[in-house]
């Protein structure tokens, strides 16, 4: 990432529709590779095949959740706070963002997941 970034900033195309749009992807992929590390760390140590079902439906919930609670509660956040227009996110937006994943974090934790 910190390369990718580089790159786009040093080509003037950090601001254009496709450095966006790479950056964007480039994030995406990276959160994806992380989770499925983690994931992959999960199942490795699990001890039987019920704890891995159970890891699985509850990652499975807890993304149902995110999607469709999380999400639509910061969306309205964003339109009250006026957080996605040009000026960016607001300071609520982003403590507000920064507390869902120390909640999210806090949540899988005691789920043991």
């Amino acid at each position: 990432m910190p390369v990718l970034s580089r790159i786009l900033l040093d080509e003037d195309l950090i601001q254009t529709d496709v450095g966006v749009i790479a950056l964007s992807a480039g994030i995406g992929n990276d959160v994806v590779g992380w989770l499925l590390l983690a994931l992959a760390i999960c199942l490795a140590n699990a001890a039987s095949g019920l704890i891995v079902l159970y890891t699985l439906l509850t990652c499975l919930a807890w993304v149902l959740v995110l999607w469709f609670v999380g999400r639509p509660l910061l969306k309205l956040l964003s339109r009250k706070t006026r957080s996605s227009g040009e000026w960016g996110p607001s300071q609520t937006m982003t403590v507000s963002v920064i507390f869902a994943v120390l909640a999210s974090a806090w949540f899988t934790d005691k789920l043991g997941m």
